[in-house]
Formats: structure tokens, sequence, C-alpha cells
């Protein structure tokens, strides 16, 4: 398959940051742009801007102020943007945008053309507008195979059942290309019809509100809600020594400890926070912080984005407690759509938020055995690394459980 780098050497520029585009004329007065972007510059960061305020939050992360800071900072090669635009008269809008790159996938290793995500990112669903989704969804589709760019392209982390998500597949399909994806998985969601089902059992309630109690009769409790821009950005700092002092720390994974992450890190939260959308929750126990969350928001969603606590009060679950206190907030406003726990599959957000959500990989090919090839690829990887998770954390369990002791009895009583 000729590579994107092929291509893209093999097209002259058509703009100052335009490598590939191609249009369409309707029998009216529009005229429909498919263009591939080399960078996020000024023209492209507000007309990206203003689809997101028009995609009804489906996805923060490619709006431009996180593409911005992500820009440089995570591996993947270089960025590009894929934008359609509909040219009325002498205005443009950006009707739908996502970003992507080259990459390969499975062994031997396949080349595919993949929508930009990371784990600071986990979601791949376009920005559509959505006063004429269906449209700009059929122009897109209509005009992609007139780039002549090479595929399969894949969405990984692709929210299946948004109703633009099926639009997508449903397009794509009606223009003559072939799509498969892996069975997928879940992971917890929140909806306003939630209120009375935090967390989903009674037992768990039952037993988060002993835990709240025992903990509120050992020192003073308290929670805290930053959304103010200093104060954000304060209660940020705060959270980063928080989750350094555990054991992400300990692992040399944490945010503050790998430079590029901390910088791409404080420039989105910065952003956002300007823009009132980004809070940060705090659970204090004698004014000390034992647990932080962020959570950010775009539209009338949210989304928890990282969270950290303190280890030494693990018996207290203060990860989650300050989740359900934060959910409550979410759901308490009239407003509230839909929150997206970002979380891993089989995590501990599914014992406090009864909704899912599905998710997966999508391929997009000319031929059958092209996408298919790719989705059992990307299947394989899925299912290794939740192999390695389970034994991992059931490692961890095992390490943690008290060993007989020689008489038969257990240590530690």
């Amino acid at each position: 398959m000729t590579g994107l780098g092929e291509i893209l050497r093999s097209h002259p520029r058509r703009g100052l940051n335009v490598r590939i585009a191609a249009s369409q004329e309707t029998i009216g007065s529009s005229l429909w742009r498919l263009e591939l972007r080399d960078r996020l510059d000024a023209e492209l960061e507000a007309a990206i801007g203003g689809l997101a305020a028009r995609s009804g939050g489906v996805n923060p992360f490619f709006e431009p102020e996180f593409l911005a800071a992500a820009a440089g900072r995570f591996p993947g090669g270089p960025k590009r943007l894929m934008v359609l635009w509909e040219q009325l008269g002498e205005t443009t809008t950006a009707k739908l945008a996502f970003p992507l790159h080259e990459d390969s996938i499975g062994l031997p290793a396949t080349p595919v053309l993949r929508a930009f995500s990371h784990p600071f990112a986990p979601l791949s669903l376009p920005l559509v507008d959505l006063e004429d989704a269906e449209e700009s969804i059929d122009r897109f589709a209509g005009l992609l195979g007139k780039l002549a760019l090479p595929l399969p392209l894949v969405f990984e982390e692709f929210p299946r059942d948004e109703p633009t998500a099926r639009m997508l597949a449903d397009s794509l399909r009606l223009h003559g290309f072939e799509l498969a994806e892996t069975t997928g998985f879940v992971r917890a969601g929140l909806t306003p019809q939630a209120s009375n089902a935090l967390p989903p059992t009674r037992k768990a309630r039952r037993e988060f509100a002993r835990q709240l109690r025992k903990l509120s009769e050992t020192g003073e409790v308290r929670f805290e809600t930053a959304t103010r821009f200093m104060d954000v950005l304060l209660r940020f700092e705060e959270f980063l020594l928080l989750e350094m002092r555990g054991w992400k720390g300990r692992k040399g994974t944490s945010i503050h400890t790998i430079r590029k992450t901390a910088a791409f890190a404080r420039q989105a939260i910065g952003a956002l926070a300007e823009q009132d959308r980004a809070a940060i929750h705090t659970l204090r126990f004698d004014n000390r912080p034992i647990a932080s969350l962020i959570v950010l928001r775009s539209g009338n969603r949210h989304y928890p984005w990282k969270t950290a606590f303190d280890e030494s009060f693990r018996s207290f679950s203060p990860g989650g407690q300050l989740m359900l206190h934060a959910s409550a907030g979410m759901i308490s406003d009239v407003q509230f759509e839909f929150a997206d726990s970002l979380a891993r599959p089989n995590s501990w957000m599914e014992r406090l938020w009864p909704d899912t959500i599905r998710l997966t990989t999508l391929a997009i090919a000319h031929t059958r055995p092209q996408a298919e090839r790719v989705t059992a690829a990307a299947q394989r990887l899925s299912n290794t690394k939740m192999l390695a998770r389970r034994l991992l954390s059931g490692g961890v369990r095992a390490a943690l459980r008290p060993r007989p002791s020689p008489s038969g009895g257990k240590r530690g009583g």
C-alpha cells in the first residue's frame, strides 16, 4: 500500500496549509470541500472552535484547546487534520473535523491511517456540525474516496451508539466503502436518570456511607470544587503532587514525572479553565487533600479526566467518595446530558455509575478483507492488553493477600 507520506509528497501544496483537497458543487449555491491540513493554524483553530460549539460536546479531545496542547507531545509522527468545509457565498464553515496520522497495527504490521488518540484522549468520534449532521457526513463520505488517500482508516475507541457514529458508518457503506469492527468493550457512563442509583447497588451505597461516616469521626471532612481560572491552576498543581506521591509516581508514569506530558496537561487545563470548561474537585481531611478529580466539560457533557488519591486513606475509598460527590453535582445541573467515565474496561467506575458506553475499533477500507485484517489485529491487541491487566491485577491482589502461617492460620490476623 502506498504510504501517506508518498501520497503527500506526490501532491503539491494546494495552499499554505493544505496538502490534499477534493471538492463538490451542489445543485444549489454551496460548495463542499474536504481538505487534509498540515497543522492547526489560527484560522483553523477558530473554525474548529466554532464547529466544536455546534457538535454537542461529543469529543472534547478534538477541540482546538486540546489539539494545540497535544501537538508534538505524543508519539505517532506528524499529526494532520481532516476538515470538511461548506462554502455559501462568501461564508466558509467547518462541518466535520478530526486529526489523523500514519500508524501500523498488528504483527506483521499493517499500515493504516488512524484518527489520532492517546491515553489522555481515549475517544475518536469526529466533530460534526449537528445543525445538518446527516448532509455533512454524507458529503464527507462522498469526498473521502476522491482524496486518493491510502486506506484503511481506523477509529479506535469509537462510541458506536452515538447518533453521528451510526450516521458515519451507514453513509460510508452507501458510498461503497467496506467497514469492519471489533467486538469492543463497554465503559461506565452517567445519565440524568441515574440520580437515585449512585452507586447502583444498595449494598455499595451503605458501604460508602459507612466509610464517609467513619472518616468524619476522625477529622474534618470537606468537599471543594474549583472552577475559577486561578483556583483551577492552583488545584491542578495540588493534583500533580498527590498523583506523584501515589503508585503512578513510584512507577514513573505520573503526569508530573514526564516533562512533555506535564507541559501538555498544564496547557490543556489552563486553556479549558479560561473558558470555564474545567473543574477540579477535592476531598480534604483536616484541610489536607486526600483525593483530587479533574472533570472536563464540553457542551452539556462531562468527562472525568484524571483522578488521584492518598493511598494511606484507602480504607475510606477517598477516590470513590469524591467521584460520587462530583457525580451528584453533575446530575443536579438541569442542563446535564451525559458523562463519559473515560475508564478502562472492568474499572472501579462500573461499581459507581449504572450506565455504559459501547466502544469499538472501526476500520474503513476499499475491500472487506482489508478491513477485517485490521480489526482482527486490533482485537488480538486488545485481548492481549486485557489479559495483561488481569494478570497484573491478580498478581497485585495475590501479593496483598495474607499468606497462611506454618501453623495453618493467616498472618496479620
